[in-house]
């Protein structure tokens, strides 16, 4: 039978943790005896923040973090969570762009009928038939090419262009040229030329206009998507709204980050919507029942509120990301903070640590526990449900889960992890389960404990084990740099950091930073 070797107690077989002392127990085989060994622990923070194992009277060695790194961390894209932030910001403004304004080239398959050249034909102003000779005397064409790609001449002139098409509205940019209008049956239009007031009529190859005097193609009988009348009550409703700020996850984005252009919606008579998305416009419908909000293009709802001119659209197209759009100077409501009355949601300040590394991650002076300091925040989406960050000192993301919130041992409860990924790797339901009161720390008040393993998922043999502690910020740690921690993974439990700038910025009343650059 193996015993403790901290305070020598008996253990069960491959024991993690001493059931008398709590001290961490080395990996041994079965039956083996625990060899004697020195405690892990490390200098003051505002010493260095290397963390050492020393025998007893020696003195720490000093560990620049600069030339000596004690983990071989996977290559990864820096930014912490503003970087992942942003990135849920793109995939919005790529997708909002994508649904109203079209897809770029619209119909351009090789065997697309929609490809070819057209002749400028004719030209009308306020009811008035214009020569095309009188306004070029070298005429005007333009070709549709694949991949929305166009070349244009004008009056011999030549230049490039981009074309989209989204049903039959045509729009053509590049070369100075700026027009929309209209392409069916081989006859392309552009309405009100560059702000001309002159209409322009092409004809594919330059095939004769249809006589005016033939009788016009039935028009076939299409159904108008059904949208509701603007009633009395929804008059004050109509008109432009600009997107004003967005909030990812509790954060919040620049607009200006999402959208260089800006967003704007603008609510018209009979339900009808135009989206101004950086640039590039589209159309769509739109609903009120009450205060509750609906946008809609093709076949895709976006839901929110919109109250004294003031339009919420919640988690858009499933990205996370919040839009408040205001009109008319009106001013975003303040709100009672986020999860108020939650026992978990907040920002967090602490440190995470690698235990029993192998492969890769084994470091060559293994005296030096690797650790490093972290900030955190987590969202309770008051369901039962939340979500996770942990990013730390190198601004990596070293943690991104969703969680669920449930009865533990006390009033607080537990939150466990349902998905997500810790550094690279996939994170399964119940990887890992938080719970305050039956930890490692339970005897420090609201600090968090996070246990787990990492196994390189391109090669299971580099893998380590870690543990994360976290408290609220803006509380101190005097309790745990006070108390008997021998029994502990290393002597002392504050942040390596903890001196050096938390402390400093508590002090000050600053909230938490998004990101470690610029702090030590």
């Amino acid at each position: 039978m193996p015993f403790c070797v901290q305070c020598g107690a008996q253990l069960e077989e491959n024991a993690r943790f001493c059931t008398n002392c709590g001290a961490r127990q080395p990996d041994l085989p079965t039956g083996a005896a625990a060899p004697e060994e020195p405690l892990v622990s490390y200098p003051a923070a505002n010493n260095t923040n290397a963390y050492s194992a020393q025998p007893a009277g020696q003195s720490a060695p000093s560990y620049d973090p600069t030339v000596y790194s004690p983990l071989a961390k996977p290559e990864k894209k820096k930014g912490g969570r503003i970087l992942a932030l942003v990135i849920l910001a793109l995939v919005a403004l790529a997708a909002i762009i994508y649904i109203f304004a079209g897809k770029s080239g619209g119909k351009t398959s090789a065997d697309s009928a929609d490809l070819g050249l057209y002749v400028a034909r004719t030209g009308e102003m306020n009811g008035l038939s214009i020569n095309i000779d009188n306004l070029w005397d070298d005429g005007f064409t333009i070709e549709l090419k694949d991949k929305g790609k166009a070349a244009i001449n004008i009056d011999g002139e030549k230049g490039s262009a981009k074309w989209t098409l989204d049903g039959d509205r045509f729009t053509i940019k590049g070369s100075g040229l700026d027009c929309s209008g209209t392409l069916s049956g081989d006859i392309l239009t552009l309405e009100n030329a560059m702000d001309s007031g002159v209409t322009i009529t092409f004809t594919k190859d330059g095939a004769a206009l249809p006589s005016a005097s033939a009788p016009a193609a039935a028009a076939p009988d299409v159904q108008e998507p059904s949208v509701p009348p603007v009633t009395a009550a929804d008059d004050g409703v109509l008109g432009v709204y600009y997107a004003d700020k967005a909030v990812a996850y509790g954060l919040d984005v620049s607009i200006s980050t999402m959208w260089e252009n800006g967003f704007s919606l603008e609510l018209q008579e009979g339900g009808k919507c135009v989206a101004v998305v950086n640039g590039s416009s589209g159309e769509g419908t739109w609903k009120l029942d009450g205060e509750t909000f609906t946008l809609t293009k093709d076949g895709i709802d976006m839901t929110g509120t919109l109250s004294g001119g003031v339009l919420f659209l919640e988690n858009i197209l499933d990205t996370g990301v919040d839009l408040y759009f205001t009109k008319d100077g009106s001013m975003i409501p303040a709100e009672t903070p986020a999860n108020a009355d939650s026992v978990w949601a907040g920002d967090y300040y602490g440190w995470w640590a690698v235990l029993d590394p192998t492969g890769e991650f084994v470091a060559e002076d293994d005296s030096i526990l690797p650790a490093w300091d972290v900030c955190a925040s987590i969202t309770d989406y008051g369901d039962g449900t939340g979500y996770l960050i942990i990013w730390d000192e190198d601004n990596d993301m070293v943690v991104k889960a969703g969680v669920t919130f449930a009865s533990g041992l006390t009033e607080k409860g537990t939150m466990a992890c349902r998905n997500g990924n810790f550094w690279d790797s996939e994170l399964k339901e119940g990887e890992w389960v938080v719970e305050p009161a039956d930890s490692m720390v339970s005897e420090f008040a609201d600090m968090l404990c996070i246990d787990g393993k990492y196994i390189d998922p391109e090669n299971a043999e580099n893998s380590f084990e870690y543990m994360i502690f976290l408290r609220p910020w803006g509380m101190r740690w005097d309790d745990v740099a006070a108390a008997d921690t021998t029994y502990m993974i290393c002597d002392d439990m504050t942040p390596i950091e903890y001196t050096n700038w938390y402390l400093p910025l508590i002090e000050a009343g600053e909230p938490m930073p998004d990101s470690f650059e610029g702090l030590y």
